[in-house]
């Protein structure tokens, strides 16, 4: 980070409460690495990843400001790599784009992968109002257009997203969902997914599969050890 500038809340603190009204980023720049193994760099070497732990929660932040913003991710267990950007201004800019605004291109799988997301300005942020977004992502055949909320801003451990996803066969979404799926034909599935912790439930989602239709509700929940 070239400079970064973050403003505590002194009387939320003595309450046991960790807000941010302002926290400024310049120039930041991330690199994520996940190797075969599985060790990350987004995790303590003394706490690997496990799903009990793989959403993070962030402090409450009211005004999140980033200025040319750089992302790196090297996945090599989901045989993911992209470079990206991410800004966050306080207010959208003549030209119709949005106050946040994520675009990372590369490879998925060897093959290319774009992703877009963008949303609201992240200023005067309640921490108990949702915060909305949208998200768009391709990666070969696959087409993925999400559009979601996070119930309370900054804490990734729950989302409603309402979805669409299509293609040319699901087992190819392997590397974008992390689930094995069965091989089908074409299709194209719509619903709502609700994620809390480890629990994902998949609600109302249907649409046509090769020549026949899927539709119903599906729950997982993903627990420390296999079951």
């Amino acid at each position: 980070v070239q400079k970064i500038t973050v403003q505590l809340s002194l009387g939320h603190l003595l309450r046991g409460q960790l807000v941010l009204p302002r926290v400024e980023v310049f120039s930041p720049v991330i690199n994520l690495e996940r190797e075969t193994a599985g060790r990350a760099n987004w995790y303590p070497e003394s706490k690997p990843a496990t799903p009990a732990n793989a959403s993070p929660h962030f402090p409450a932040i009211r005004r999140l400001v980033i200025q040319d913003g750089k992302i790196h991710v090297e996945d090599r267990i989901r045989k993911l790599s992209l470079n990206g950007t991410v800004i966050a201004d306080e207010q959208a800019n003549n030209e119709g784009n949005s106050a946040f605004e994520l675009h990372c291109s590369g490879s998925l799988n060897s093959k290319p992968f774009k992703l877009q997301a963008s949303g609201g300005p992240l200023i005067n942020v309640d921490p108990n109002k949702p915060y909305t977004f949208a998200m768009d992502v391709k990666a070969a055949d696959i087409s993925l257009k999400v559009q979601g909320s996070i119930p309370k801003p900054f804490d990734l451990a729950a989302y409603e997203a309402k979805f669409v996803l299509s293609g040319d066969d699901l087992a190819d979404a392997y590397y974008l969902t992390n689930m094995a799926l069965p091989n089908t034909s074409k299709y194209r599935l719509a619903g709502k997914l609700v994620n809390q912790g480890c629990r994902f439930q998949g609600d109302d989602f249907r649409g046509p599969v090769g020549a026949g239709d899927l539709s119903g509700n599906v729950t997982c929940a993903i627990m420390k050890t296999r079951p």
